[in-house]
């Protein structure tokens, strides 16, 4: 299970790579600092799981809390279910968001910490796909 665990670590953090290199178009955004940060910490989950040693700080689970508290007021004002598709990245974002849902539903291997901050993670991300939805096509379809 830690096998399956580490190649769906490595599947996301290459896509949110790929999201990274896309938002290098759109700087104004100001969503890549935290993104990038999000992807650094994946890594340490992943080494963490690899090398069977602790590298996750409940310091980073915090701070990524408290970005999202921060990023979800000032940007977001509502907690309603958006439909996923828009922007190009806006999608890429919404479906890193839905699978690390997934890694957190089926992975075994993951501690108490590790599990919350890829749920803050996720959550994040979905908000950074919205953001990106209602800043470059002042579009957001709710349901």
């Amino acid at each position: 299970m830690a096998r399956k665990t580490i190649l769906t670590l490595d599947l996301i953090q290459s896509k949110i790579g790929y999201i990274l290199a896309c938002l290098s178009s759109y700087s104004s955004l100001d969503l890549s600092k935290r993104i990038n940060d999000i992807h650094h910490f994946l890594f340490l989950i992943n080494k963490s799981i690899k090398e069977n040693k602790e590298y996750v700080d409940i310091r980073n689970v915090v701070t990524l809390r408290e970005n999202y508290k921060e990023l979800h007021e000032s940007r977001l004002h509502d907690d309603d279910e958006v439909s996923l598709k828009g922007h190009k990245i806006s999608c890429l974002l919404f479906e890193v968001s839905i699978e690390i849902k997934l890694l957190i539903n089926e992975s075994i291997v993951l501690n108490d910490e590790m599990k919350e901050y890829l749920e803050i993670a996720s959550k994040y991300l979905y908000d950074c796909g919205r953001i990106v939805n209602n800043e470059i096509l002042c579009f957001e379809e709710k349901y």
